[in-house]
């Protein structure tokens, strides 16, 4: 299920008005789903819907919404300012460890991620089945919003990584070392002034980062 092609946009703008009204009135109604989204002319036609189904039935496979014959939102109190991305990053990685009612397909979804670029250290894939192919680089904006949820805003790169990036996102390689997919993103929020990455040589956990031999970060 959650391999339907629907698109981020489509799937924020609909979860976070579920979202919204479970908030103020438990709830939203198929219909009143359909009034917000299609034309009033669209509405008794089911190819029309078609979209709204999809990102609906996708967002229940990921566990973010329910459906008793009204659809709820399954999250509580969620802070409105994390990028939907990573909040949809998160359940992905939530899944594999404990839905396993899912189906192997669905829980192939972050799978491929980790097995094909994080953990052999790509960014890149030539025959991906997706155009020329298909270049794996996580935001900056999404790690930074990321790094922010962490409890603490000072501490060792191993504990960032294996305590809290790793439970949003795949982060490491095989051999234990930040993917490139993650390190140019830390690499550019160090030079925009928003991380720091600190040496701390008297500290006994893993450097990372080849010769620059990084053990620390620091939130600022």
């Amino acid at each position: 299920m959650l391999f339907l092609t629907v698109y981020g946009p489509e799937l924020e703008s609909i979860y976070w008005y579920i979202y919204k009204y479970t908030q103020q009135a438990g709830c939203v109604g198929r219909e009143q789903l359909y009034s917000a989204y299609l034309p009033h002319a669209a509405h008794a036609s089911k190819g029309h819907t078609k979209n709204i189904e999809d990102a609906v039935n996708y967002l229940k496979a990921a566990g973010l919404i329910g459906d008793d014959g009204a659809y709820f939102s399954r999250q509580s109190n969620i802070d409105m300012d994390i990028p939907f991305a990573a909040l949809l990053l998160r359940q992905f990685r939530q899944l594999e460890h404990f839905s396993p009612q899912l189906s192997p397909l669905d829980l192939l979804y972050v799978t491929l991620l980790e097995q094909l670029y994080i953990l052999p250290d790509r960014l890149w894939i030539s025959d991906y089945r997706m155009g020329s192919g298909f270049c794996c680089l996580y935001q900056p904006k999404l790690l930074h919003a990321i790094a922010w949820r962490w409890v603490m805003t000072e501490g060792t790169l191993q504990e960032f990584f294996e305590e809290h990036l790793q439970s949003w996102i795949p982060s490491l390689t095989a051999r234990g070392e930040a993917a490139q997919s993650v390190f140019y993103a830390l690499e550019q929020l160090e030079q925009d002034g928003k991380i720091r990455l600190l040496p701390k040589q008297d500290s006994p956990s893993r450097p990372y980062f080849g010769t620059r031999c990084m053990r620390g970060i620091e939130l600022v």
